[in-house]
């Protein structure tokens, strides 16, 4: 599940980025659902800050779950 979680999130913030709000609004809607839930908030709590977010996850991951954090919460 974190592989596809992983792959989601970016997916999820490209489409926010290009204003696809209803295309992010389905993703994100796919990633609060079980088990990606569970994955998530993990993911989430492992991620801190936005430097702890890119040091652990990646630039393109770690920004994903920054923007994810700052609109989910």
């Amino acid at each position: 599940m974190f592989q596809l979680c992983r792959d989601l999130l970016p997916l999820w913030h490209a489409k926010l980025l290009r204003g696809d709000t209803t295309g992010a609004d389905e993703t994100a809607m796919a990633l609060l659902e079980e088990p990606f839930g569970d994955v998530l908030r993990t993911l989430c709590l492992r991620a801190r800050t936005p430097a702890v977010a890119e040091l652990t996850y990646g630039p393109e991951l770690g920004t994903a779950l920054v923007e994810w954090r700052h609109t989910h919460t």
